[in-house]
This record gives structure tokens, C-alpha cells and sequence, in this order.
């Protein structure tokens, strides 16, 4: 972005995975340790290095907490920017 003439943008695509509203927490955690178990295999970060990809291990609470923030991040510029629904 910096590259074409637009600062103050800290773009970074993510994947991750959430469950419904309501799921009890020793499910999300169940899910969340089983997951981060396997992500933090050495074969799986290689590969994911390989396809551009890092791991970021991070609890439910933390990973709420990063998609809230994104959601204001980019609420805010969308809206910095006249951008409008269509």
C-alpha cells in the first residue's frame, strides 16, 4: 500500500475459525486447543510458510478481541472514505 501512495495501512489477510453464538466455553476451548495443537505441527507450518501463510497461535479471547479490532480498523476507513452500501 505504502508503495502506491497510501499510508497508514497495516493489511494483512487471516483466516480463522469461529463458532456460533452461544457454544459453551469448554467446546470453543476444546476446539481451540485441538486446533492450535495441530497448526503448531512442524509439517503443517511448514507448509503453510510455503503457501505465504504464518501461523499466529492465539486463544479465543485474543482472536475476539484482533477480529473486533479489525472491524473498527476498516469501519473507520470505509467510512473515512465515503464509501456507501450498495
Amino acid at each position: 500500500m505504502v508503495e502506491a501512495g497510501l499510508s497508514g495501512y497495516n493489511l494483512v489477510a487471516w483466516i480463522g475459525l469461529s463458532a456460533p453464538a452461544g457454544t459453551p466455553p469448554d467446546v470453543v476451548n476444546k476446539l481451540s486447543g485441538a486446533l492450535n495443537k495441530n497448526l503448531a505441527q512442524p509439517r503443517v507450518t511448514s507448509f503453510l510458510l510455503q503457501l505465504g501463510m504464518e501461523y499466529v497461535p492465539n486463544s479465543p479471547k485474543e482472536f475476539g478481541i484482533f477480529v473486533n479490532e479489525q472491524l473498527r480498523v476498516w469501519t473507520d476507513k470505509v467510512r473515512d472514505a465515503g464509501i456507501q452500501p450498495e
